[in-house]
């Protein structure tokens, strides 16, 4: 039950947080955490890939209620806890999740990752998709897509603002 898909080849982490986009419920939360308690628990959505989990979260604008941006803040970070060394991980276009965050105007989750310590000034890398510039930080980003007010400010106190 808990392997991945045989066909799909989605992990359970996967399915759940495919699921959480359309019920935003603590139930599926409470769900990921028994997964995780039971070794279920993967950071990648499918297997194999890089494709990390929460990247179907953070790759969404944010939820336009703003309840629903507070519970999927809660969700990374209950899936953060789980895999702490990979709070930083940078996603196949070289992202962060919280360059990911920043580019989606989700202030919940920007909170949530900087209370959680992630570097600030982490720049972005390159890679084949070149979605984004290399060497970016999250408030060179949010200058780019002027998006202003998504900037916390832990951000502002912490973050290197350099325009390049």
């Amino acid at each position: 039950m808990l392997d991945p898909h045989p066909e799909s080849r989605f992990t359970m982490m996967g399915k759940l947080v495919s699921s959480w986009l359309s019920l935003r419920s603590m139930k599926v939360i409470e769900s990921v955490k028994w997964v995780h308690n039971n070794g279920g628990a993967s950071f990648f959505s499918k297997v194999p890939g890089n494709t990390p989990a929460w990247s179907m979260i953070l790759r969404l604008r944010q939820p336009q209620l703003e309840s629903h941006a507070r519970l999927d803040a809660k969700l990374l970070e209950v899936m953060f806890r789980m895999f702490p060394d990979k709070l930083e991980w940078q996603d196949y276009d070289g992202l962060t999740p919280l360059h990911r965050a920043v580019l989606n105007g989700s202030i919940p989750a920007i909170e949530m990752l900087v209370r959680m310590g992630v570097d600030v000034n982490r720049e972005t890398v390159d890679t084949d998709r070149r979605q984004v510039y290399a060497g970016w930080t999250a408030i060179n980003l949010a200058l780019m897509k002027r998006k202003m007010g998504v900037l916390t400010d832990e951000v502002r106190a912490g973050g290197i603002v350099e325009i390049r």
